[in-house]
């Protein structure tokens, strides 16, 4: 954490009428990762049925809602207690992930992994020709990806969010349009940034860590 950094002139975008900072910082990794994801990786289309795993975190919540905007039917696996918010995001169907297994769910035409586990079992839940793509890396996941190239029409794939400006002009029109809303967990001074760690390291709660600096 730093309060200033150098960054290329091509990566970096104002944001949206009346986003405050914290917001903005809300949306930069996940709401990138979540583009990336449903446009170029697995290029959703209305009426394909999506599962967002790890719906309730960062990239999960900034995914939801442009596939619910692209048209897609979402199924978001998450907590009973994140199920009504992840409704108001444009998820179609919450299950408890606790109580579901990747065989009681589906089929799906698109998969979005940010949970890096039983990504052979979930790939097993895609239609023929179906497509998922994960952001959550590994060994294990790698190999996983490996075997879906070799195996089936069914593949896995991923890939490393480096956002440019444009990608960031896109996601500040998201913002503007009321297709992306940021999610905000809570927000830690600077100061207190040990535990906003622990909170991440927890897990359990929907939406972003934020960590303000004030000048």
């Amino acid at each position: 954490m730093a309060e200033y950094v150098v960054v290329p002139a091509d990566r970096i975008a104002f944001t949206s009428a009346g986003l405050s900072p914290v917001d903005a910082a809300s949306l930069v990794v996940g709401g990138a990762t979540a583009l990336i994801a449903l446009r170029d990786s697995v290029r959703l289309v209305k009426g394909e049925r999506v599962l967002v795993r790890g719906a309730a975190g960062g990239v999960g919540t900034a995914a939801v809602q442009p596939a619910h905007a692209i048209g897609g039917r979402v199924t978001a696996p998450a907590r009973d207690r994140h199920a009504k918010a992840l409704g108001d995001l444009g998820a179609d169907q919450v299950l408890d992930h606790a109580d579901t297994t990747p065989e009681q769910s589906g089929p799906f035409d698109v998969i979005v992994d940010t949970v890096g586990s039983d990504l052979s079992r979930y790939r097993r839940r895609l239609t023929d020709g179906g497509r998922m793509v994960t952001v959550a890396l590994s060994g294990p996941i790698l190999a996983a990806i490996a075997a879906s190239t070799v195996h089936g029409a069914r593949l896995i794939r991923t890939f490393s969010a480096n956002p440019d400006s444009a990608l960031l002009h896109d996601l500040a029109d998201q913002v503007t349009f009321g297709a992306l809303y940021p999610v905000v967990a809570d927000v830690y001074p600077l100061a207190d940034i040990a535990s906003a760690h622990r909170a991440f390291q927890r897990g359990g709660v929907m939406g972003k860590h934020v960590v303000a600096i004030s000048g």
